[in-house]
């Protein structure tokens, strides 16, 4: 681990961007303040590290969104972050940062069936918006079925069967 100025951490764009995004929009709404004190934040970034990647002047977040955006709303600008610096294959970050955010996902699953639905309507319109810009698919595991399965998202709506008229009824109807 390194100690990197916050100032120097930027959000990542293209498909890195589009899971920082989709991260963000599945993070809990109570503003930091109320339960995270500056001297804890290197506790969080020691069990739920930030991953960055080198780029010509600064950083960039490959992993660890969440932790990045808590730290991002607990610290000055001027502080230091303690971050792992990892390099690889923008398929390879995009990967492990989708695998993050799915196990996130699932570890932090809300109770609430509604709740459920709507973190996995996330993460699918994430996989189709991945694959369709990006051509980055989710792995089999986490295929949509599975994941309604592993999320327990059984219910399906049931629909009516389409009532069938007669040719007389159809015939009566049109006079």
């Amino acid at each position: 681990m390194e100690n990197v100025p916050l100032t120097r951490i930027h959000v990542p764009e293209g498909a890195l961007g589009r899971i920082h995004e989709a991260t963000l929009a599945m993070a809990n709404r109570i503003p930091v303040s109320e339960w995270l004190a500056d001297a804890t934040c290197p506790a969080l970034g020691f069990h739920y590290p930030i991953c960055v990647r080198q780029m010509q002047r600064h950083y960039e977040v490959v992993s660890g969104f969440r932790s990045f955006q808590v730290i991002r709303a607990a610290l000055e600008p001027g502080d230091e972050v303690a971050v792992h610096r990892v390099s690889g294959s923008e398929v390879e970050l995009v990967r492990t940062a989708l695998f993050h955010l799915v196990l996130d996902s699932l570890m932090h699953c809300p109770d609430s069936y509604d709740a459920r639905e709507r973190v996995y309507r996330q993460l699918s319109e994430l996989a189709r918006a991945l694959r369709k810009e990006f051509e980055i698919r989710l792995p089999r595991e986490y295929a949509s079925r599975n994941l309604k399965r592993i999320m327990g998202i059984t219910h399906r709506k049931l629909r009516h069967k389409r009532s069938r008229r007669s040719e007389l009824e159809r015939l009566v109807e049109r006079d």
